[in-house]
């Protein structure tokens, strides 16, 4: 009897414990919890892309006609070295356009800026003398307004606008248009020089390195380039000329 009784026990203890205790949850390790979903808020990746990335825009700046000036300083020896060579030189105001990219790295805040296009010419006369004294003679050279022409022959560089909204353009190559009346005086030189009309063309100058500033000032921009300098040497039927032309360049553009 005891012993039906202790099996009978036994038995009741095993059944709760199948019943009731894996409820609770004592005798085997809980399932994770499912994850609580988060909210996320989808990314548009071009969005992304496009706030990041450079702004580019073409800025086209009209020269100044006011402050910026083309210098010449030309050189005859009309013989070869025979009569020693003469120098002169004038100014001609200039006027024209600079077209100018600049591109903006929005994450740093950083320009770079390249020259993409130079128009510039003359809207004064050069005339410059040489004179060898009474006997030997004088050469006249004379270039009319809006004949000298410079233009862009390579311009391939990019410079970073520092700082102080200065940049560097270096190995920029132009060329020149134009022509010159020449005439010359005298016992020698009449009839060694004559007057006849000579032609300036340089296919492509040396290189040219350009330096100057781009400020803004209110919803203006005004660049500025205080000395590019260009040089060519010509050899006109045994007289020998030597051109540098120098332009000091102010140009404005609005409403950025």
């Amino acid at each position: 009897m005891i012993k039906t009784f202790s099996y009978t026990v036994k038995a009741l203890l095993i059944l709760y414990c199948a019943v009731f205790l894996p409820a609770c949850g004592f005798w085997k390790n809980d399932p994770a919890p499912p994850p609580i979903a988060s909210t996320v808020v989808p990314t548009d990746s071009g969005q992304l892309m496009t706030s990041f990335a450079p702004t580019t825009k073409t800025v086209e700046f009209t020269i100044d006609t006011t402050r910026s000036t083309g210098t010449i300083d030309l050189s005859i020896d009309p013989k070869g070295g025979l009569l020693g060579s003469r120098k002169a030189h004038d100014t001609a105001a200039l006027k024209g356009k600079v077209i100018v990219r600049i591109q903006e790295d929005r994450s740093t805040g950083k320009q770079q800026i390249s020259l993409q296009d130079i128009r510039l010419t003359n809207i004064k006369g050069y005339d410059m003398d040489f004179t060898w004294g009474a006997l030997v003679g004088n050469i006249n050279v004379r270039i009319a307004r809006n004949v000298l022409q410079i233009i862009p022959n390579h311009l391939s560089h990019t410079s970073l606008l520092s700082a102080q909204d200065t940049f560097v353009l270096p190995q920029s190559y132009f060329s020149v248009l134009g022509y010159s009346q020449v005439k010359g005086s005298g016992l020698v030189l009449t009839k060694a020089v004559g007057n006849k009309k000579v032609n300036l063309t340089m296919k492509k100058t040396e290189p040219v390195t350009l330096r100057g500033t781009i400020k803004m000032i209110g919803n203006q921009a005004i660049l500025h380039i205080p000395r590019a300098v260009l040089h060519d040497q010509f050899d006109l039927d045994g007289t020998q000329l030597g051109l540098v032309f120098t332009a000091d360049i102010t140009a404005t553009a609005q409403n950025l």
